[in-house]
């Protein structure tokens, strides 16, 4: 994923797209001639790609980012750490596992996360582990109860 600020040249050669999107110049022209890519000319006659003509064609193929939007926002999340903060109302953790993949994501996109702890309350990732574990186990033996709780079981009769 390329981001819109990653271009910063008015204009590129053929060979400079074709390094970019990791094929060949004769690629590129073929995109020229199919009227997939717009190119345009330069003094000595050879093909160039305008910024903007190759941001959109980027973006067509979804392939770029409009990261010089200025409508950004902060966005804070709240994680349950304590069984009291579950009571009050507070929100469970944005992921268990595969924080990794939020991560790369959100810096595809120019997304920061910044992860406060409170120091009080820091386990170890054996606890955290563990904990985690359980907290599976409780939720996947909830829905095998749910399956064959009476109410269901009438359902099925019915």
């Amino acid at each position: 994923m390329y981001q819109v600020t990653d271009f910063t040249k008015n204009a590129y050669r053929v060979k400079e797209v074709a390094d970019l999107l990791g094929t060949t110049p004769q690629t590129i022209r073929n995109y020229d001639k199919q009227g997939l890519i717009k190119t345009a000319r330069n003094d000595g006659n050879q093909r160039i790609i305008m910024r903007e003509d190759l941001i959109e064609f980027l973006d067509k193929k979804g392939l770029v980012f409009n990261n010089t939007d200025d409508t950004k926002r902060d966005v804070i999340y709240a994680r349950v750490s304590s069984h009291d903060q579950k009571r009050g109302g507070a929100l469970d953790r944005l992921t268990r596992f595969g924080f990794n993949y939020l991560e790369t994501m959100f810096l595809v996109h120019n997304v920061n996360i910044i992860i406060v702890k409170d120091k009080n309350e820091e386990k170890s990732v054996q606890e955290e582990l563990a904990e985690d574990m359980l907290s599976l186990l409780a939720s996947f033996s909830v829905k095998l109860y749910g399956m064959h709780s009476r109410k269901n079981v009438k359902k099925k009769v019915s």
